[in-house]
């Protein structure tokens, strides 16, 4: 059973949480913001802004094959109604659940009975390059941590002592997460697994019967969403794009383990591919202790695994962020509880604060190699600087050479960055010319980070309607292996100008020639094994 920490050593570290939750927030709030959404943002802003309702923001999402996120239409609305137009009414809310993350899982390691723990997992999550890196977009990824956390506190803080308030917590927060976040398949039967473990006589007591119904609820839900929306959307893409990523085929492995070992560098600091080792020593002490909280930790990771083994979900990628926060709790977990593994008799020695003192001395230990190393100066320095998508050089540029009758490839989604701006901001000034360019000039985009051969693939589909256009402007501003291809592949189709020769501040003029032979992919393919 989880033992509670005493309230003594609980108030003794609630300084040390002040200050880790100060400098949290100070790392996530940006130094110099970007002044564009980026690339990935703009298209959700855009289905937003362009859209009624839910019906018609649901419509624009599927047709666009993404995941069709509740959350980002509530949320953005509700941002919007506040602030107004403004990028900061999209990016406040993955500051805000960035912070709820922290505060859920130090609440739920608290209520594991450690704090020695709590504090040390927060402050991987506070500093970690990966946890700010990876939530300040306009994204569900701080989301998902931060319901994945709320989750399992619920979960255990109802399973020490049954009540209909803290049920009413637990069913919320499970229907929340059912409503906000794909993630609520891995964390509900973890959940559950977790409750029974807690309360074998559950589904005996007439009195729990009820809780037990209650609790399936938000499965009923979730399970509806996913086949009526993520399974008829971003399926074609999505496997596109994170193919690398998932178990099945089986030489994707080590393309995993590597993504594995490089994400866990990145998400917690020097030399902690060793996240692996926390997770086997988390279940271990927690079989011994018998608390079940190796349950909530260890399922989400097996149906993940089993989930991309079936190609329905990325391991490692981008949208498994919430596996490398349960990471970072287990970290915590494992080195507040290291102690339970020393024979009973050195108790003694040390007295009721015996476990949390050695704790604390191991966990700022691990703080300490953090600052010496300087994993988490490097973290707070990526989250402060925000940096931008550098959209409003492009665009500059573009406005200053545009011609009437010019056709415009952006790339990925800087297509929905043109089309939010520009009814807003391209009305006054050299960026006026813009607002004149025809819907029907802006052509298809790309997938935003392919390989050279899908890049080939997806200008070759359109090649076509290029050569009857007198100027093509093709843009990257996000990602260099576009630019790189571009530099590669636009002469076999004309004559090429560069405007502007950064890789993220890519602008290249092409006078199409119409009797260039059609683009020959297979060179592009053999290069890289296909």
């Amino acid at each position: 059973m989880i033992d509670k920490p005493d309230r003594a050593v609980f108030l003794l570290y609630l300084p040390f949480f002040a200050i880790v939750f100060a400098v949290a927030l100070y790392a996530r709030l940006p130094a110099d913001p970007a002044p564009y959404l980026w690339a990935d943002e703009s298209w959700r802003a855009y289905a937003i802004l362009s859209t009624g309702d839910f019906p018609d923001f649901l419509r624009f999402m599927r047709e666009d094959r993404h995941f069709p996120l509740f959350s980002e239409w509530l949320f953005g609305n509700i941002g919007l109604a506040i602030f107004g137009f403004d990028e900061f009414a999209f990016r406040i809310w993955p500051l805000i659940f960035s912070l709820l993350s922290i505060v859920g899982a130090g609440a739920f390691l608290i209520r594991c009975g450690t704090v020695s723990g709590a504090l040390a997992a927060v402050f991987f999550i506070s500093v970690g390059w990966g946890f700010i890196f990876y939530v300040r977009e306009f994204k569900p990824y701080a989301l998902d941590f931060a319901l994945t956390a709320w989750s399992f506190f619920a979960a255990v803080y109802w399973a020490d002592k049954p009540s209909a308030g803290r049920l009413a917590l637990l069913a919320g927060t499970l229907l929340a997460a059912s409503l906000f976040s794909i993630v609520f398949v891995f964390i509900y039967p973890a959940v559950l697994a977790y409750l029974l473990y807690r309360q074998r006589g559950l589904y005996r007591q007439r009195e729990e019967r009820f809780a037990l119904a209650l609790l399936l609820v938000p499965g009923c839900v979730f399970v509806a969403i996913y086949l009526l929306v993520y399974a008829g959307a971003a399926t074609g893409p999505t496997r596109e794009f994170w193919a690398d990523y998932y178990l099945w085929p089986p030489e994707n492995i080590p393309s995993i383990l590597e993504a594995g070992v490089q994400s866990s560098m990145g998400y917690f600091g020097f030399a902690w591919p060793a996240v692996p080792i926390c997770y086997v020593y988390c279940a271990i002490i927690s079989w011994r202790r018998k608390d079940g909280v190796w349950l909530l930790l260890m399922t989400p990771l097996l149906f993940a695994a089993i989930a991309s083994a079936l190609q329905l979900y990325p391991l490692f990628g981008r949208p498994s962020f919430f596996l490398f926060g349960i990471g970072a709790m287990s970290v915590g977990y494992c080195f507040g509880h290291v102690l339970e593994l020393v024979p009973v008799k050195f108790e003694g020695w040390w007295g009721r604060w015996g476990r949390e003192a050695a704790g604390s001395v191991l966990g700022f230990g691990l703080i300490l190699s953090y600052l010496v190393t300087g994993a988490a100066a490097e973290g707070i320095e990526k989250g402060r600087k925000w940096p931008s998508p550098h959209t409003e050089k492009v665009f500059s540029t573009l406005a200053e050479h545009y011609r009437p009758g010019d056709a415009v490839k952006f790339n990925a989604g800087v297509k929905y960055t043109f089309l939010l701006y520009r009814d807003r901001l391209f009305q006054d000034g050299n960026l006026s010319e813009l607002a004149d360019i025809p819907a029907r000039k802006v052509l298809a985009r790309e997938i935003m980070e392919a390989d050279a051969p899908s890049l080939c693939r997806s200008l070759r589909l359109i090649a076509d309607d290029i050569r009857d256009e007198k100027r093509v402007w093709f843009l990257t501003t996000y990602t260099w292996k576009a630019y790189k291809f571009y530099q590669r592949i636009l002469p076999l189709l004309g004559d090429v100008e560069t405007l502007l020769g950064e890789p993220r501040r890519g602008l290249f003029l092409l006078k199409p020639n119409q009797a260039a032979p059609a683009l020959d992919c297979s060179r592009f393919e053999a290069k890289e094994g296909k």
